[in-house]
């Protein structure tokens, strides 16, 4: 999950550095920059530091968050399933994430790549087709362990053994 997080720390740093160049100093020579008006200036490091923020939560408490969240959905769908396997099924769901990172990764890059240095070619089905892409990625990894889940839930259901 760390090594997520962190191939994850250049990108955001990249997009937020990107944003603010493009929103901040639109239209002005490298020796004019300056900001614009106080609450620019503000609003520029509040998301600066809500990046870092977040960051640093995903990077301590990000497996805990997702685990309090496989809880919740134990509770809500299968009650009658143990614990442990519930977990058990969690970890080997998310053992490929990191391999899913390194392409989302490229997929981050190539986009602002191509919305700040090529003026957003294809305009907002570009975007769209991003989107996509990204969510495709993300979706290797969640339904596999929906998949576990629901046949653990079903094999529960069957064999005495499973329940908790």
């Amino acid at each position: 999950m760390r090594l997520s997080v962190a191939v994850c720390v250049p990108l955001a740093l990249a997009n937020w550095l990107l944003f603010s160049l493009s929103t901040m100093w639109a239209d002005l020579e490298p020796r004019d920059l300056q900001f614009q008006s106080p609450l620019a200036w503000l609003a520029l490091w509040a998301n600066l530091l809500g990046i870092a923020l977040l960051l640093a939560v995903l990077w301590r408490f990000g497996l805990e968050i997702l685990e309090a969240l496989a809880a919740a959905i134990k509770q809500l769908f299968a009650r009658e399933v143990d614990w442990p396997a519930w977990f058990a099924e969690l970890y080997a769901g998310l053992r490929p994430l990191p391999l899913f990172t390194l392409p989302a990764a490229a997929l981050w890059g190539a986009w602002l790549v191509l919305f700040y240095f090529f003026d957003h070619p294809g305009g907002y089905a570009t975007d769209v087709a991003f989107q996509i892409a990204a969510h495709a990625l993300g979706a290797c990894v969640y339904l596999p362990i929906f998949y576990r889940w629901r046949v653990l839930t079903k094999a529960s259901s069957h064999d005495p053994q499973i329940s908790g």
